[in-house]
Parts: structure tokens; C-alpha cells; sequence
């Protein structure tokens, strides 16, 4: 239950801090990417040494309704699950990073989206994004 709750305060606080909009109808054809912030969910163990490297990022673009999701170096498979807060599409994979790359496709839907990451170490990162 805590872990839950937990959980819920993460995805809250990243909602609020770590979002981009855009208008679908607004975009001209030359753009149309929205950059997907990505954090950290993972607890740390010991004293912090440095800033936590995020060896994910995201863009979605808006044209093409696709997530493009980048890996910074091989972390074996990893469970990658896209939610639509606000009309409840889910759409979960589990995909190789040793590729570098990957690309899902999403429907152009409005709404809030939150993208989750774990890996198989038990690193997780999240990050959030608006299509308005």
C-alpha cells in the first residue's frame, strides 16, 4: 500500500514538473516533436556521489504519432508501459535496448501521457508529456 501510494505522489509530482504541450492542429509540418522529459524513480542505496545519469530519453512526434525512445547504452530488455492518464489507453512492451533505438507507435490522442521504464536491475524512470 505505501509503495502504492508512493507511487502516486511520483507520478503527481512529475505531472506538475516535467511536462510539454502541444497542439496537434498548431504544429506546422516542419515540427511537431514534443522532447519527453525522464527521471529517476529508483531509490538509491549509500551516500549520492554525483548526479544519476538518465540513460533514456523520448521524443513523441505528433505527425507521425510515434515515441521514439533512445538508450544510452545496452540494459537488456526493458518493460516500457505508455498510459493516456486521461482516456485510459495503455499500451506496454517490453523492448531490447541493446538496438539504441526503438519506435512505438501511439494514437494522436489529447490528454496527459505517462510513460514508464524498468529494467530488469530494477531501475525504473518515468516521464510525462500534455497533447492538447
Amino acid at each position: 500500500m505505501r509503495q502504492l501510494f508512493l507511487s502516486f505522489l511520483m507520478t503527481v509530482s512529475l505531472l506538475l514538473s516535467f511536462s510539454s504541450t502541444a497542439k496537434a492542429q498548431d504544429i506546422p509540418d516542419d515540427e511537431g516533436v514534443i522532447v519527453v522529459d525522464i527521471t529517476s524513480i529508483t531509490t538509491e542505496q549509500g551516500p549520492k556521489r554525483s548526479p544519476t545519469i538518465i540513460p533514456i530519453a523520448a521524443n513523441y512526434y505528433v505527425l507521425s504519432s510515434n515515441l521514439e525512445v533512445f538508450f544510452l547504452y545496452d540494459m537488456g530488455e526493458v518493460s516500457v508501459s505508455v498510459t493516456n492518464i486521461t482516456s485510459e489507453y495503455n499500451y506496454s512492451t517490453i523492448v531490447d535496448s541493446y538496438y539504441g533505438t526503438t519506435i512505438l507507435p501511439l494514437p494522436l490522442s489529447s490528454g496527459l501521457w505517462e510513460i514508464s521504464f524498468s529494467t530488469d536491475d530494477g531501475d525504473s524512470f518515468m516521464g510525462c508529456f500534455i497533447i492538447s
